[in-house]
């Protein structure tokens, strides 16, 4: 049989504090310490937080389903094994490294439980599938990052334009002091509209570098417990496309607009199709789950009609043998040859009279 061991490490380090909304690069390695080759590793999570992506396959990053997932929960994805020497199959003593970004959004420890389930791998047919189970929990401590939220309004100086208001604020409170958090730029995904600046929101004088980092781009810092309000033109694409076009928002290139290639977009919109693709799976099972009680009580009521039908027309009758040896007058269900009571379909009123 095989057997599976699943490592997980972080390719950045231990980092001192994860905040809300962050992306983490873990790494996932598995090797089969077993004795026998394994097939169809499938990953399930408790939640769409993971995303894998196979960086030496250009194609497979725009037409293969997002994380390779198998089914509409965006929760259960098929692990792929892109250094084993035949495809799908690990053999005994080999070992794959899956890079996976890993999203939190829970404030607090949140828990990242791994199930993997695995296959026998044998080239003759078999009639029952042996499969083995392999689990593996990490718990990481979140604190709070910033907050986000958008409006959208009709512009009165076009028809077909609206503005986009976007408010931030800084919530973190992992640290005594340097809580600020520095913005690079803002991305906006759509098919149909493109975003563009509004002249004269930031000023040079309120962009600094990462302190520490002086490499990195002019960004806007937002201090602690500040709340910054940005507003973004919409305009609609005139060509019609079926891709998806992002607008990426800089605040060091002023009021220009940058247009990514939906490669270089879908890190961005990944994590969005997984947790739409859970919110709606989970909408569906509460709907499902609803609608089988509502059938169960209707069965349940409908069964108690029925007994109680059945009750009413089992009516009493009389034996003259049994009244006139005893004297007393006697109540007795009328049965069939098999014992059974029998139904009678028209229901009869009166009284049992002492036999003579």
């Amino acid at each position: 049989m095989p057997c599976l061991k699943v490592v997980i490490t972080s390719d950045q380090g231990a980092p001192n504090t994860v905040l809300q909304g962050q992306i983490l690069r873990w790494k996932l390695k598995v090797s089969n310490v077993g004795y026998a080759p394994a097939t169809n590793i499938m990953l399930k999570t408790n939640g769409p937080w993971l995303n894998s992506t196979n960086a030496e396959d250009d194609a497979t990053t725009l037409d293969a389903p997002t994380s390779f997932c198998v089914g509409p929960s965006g929760t259960l994805m098929k692990v792929p094994l892109p250094n084993s020497n035949q495809s799908d199959i690990l053999h005994p003593g080999e070992s794959i490294e899956i890079p996976v970004s890993i999203r939190t959004s829970v404030v607090g420890r949140q828990d990242f439980h791994f199930l993997f389930r695995y296959e026998v791998w044998s080239d003759m047919p078999q009639t029952v599938c042996l499969h083995r189970w392999a689990r593996k929990l990490v718990s990481v401590t979140v604190y709070p990052s910033i907050t986000m939220s958008a409006s959208l309004m009709p512009s009165y100086s076009k028809n077909g334009e609206h503005i986009l208001s976007v408010e931030l604020m800084n919530y973190r409170s992992e640290n005594a002091r340097k809580l600020e958090i520095y913005l690079n730029r803002i991305c906006i995904a759509s098919r149909h509209f493109e975003v563009k600046q509004l002249q004269g929101q930031v000023e040079t004088c309120d962009l600094s570098q990462v302190p520490g980092n002086f490499d990195s781009i002019l960004s806007l810092k937002v201090g602690w417990q500040e709340r910054v309000s940005l507003h973004y033109l919409v305009v609609p694409i005139e060509v019609n496309s079926t891709s998806v076009s992002f607008s990426t928002l800089s605040f060091s290139s002023g009021d220009k607009t940058v247009l990514q290639s939906q490669r270089d977009g879908a890190q961005v919109t990944d994590f969005m199709c997984l947790e739409r693709a859970h919110e709606l799976f989970m909408v569906s099972q509460s709907l499902l789950s609803n609608l089988f009680m509502h059938v169960l009580l209707c069965t349940l009521t409908s069964c108690t009609l029925s007994l109680a039908l059945v009750e009413s027309l089992q009516l009493p009758c009389r034996k003259r043998e049994d009244a006139c040896k005893s004297g007393r007058p006697t109540t007795r269900y009328c049965t069939n040859s098999q014992g059974k009571a029998r139904n009678h379909r028209i229901i009869i009123r009166g009284t049992i009279q002492r036999g003579r």
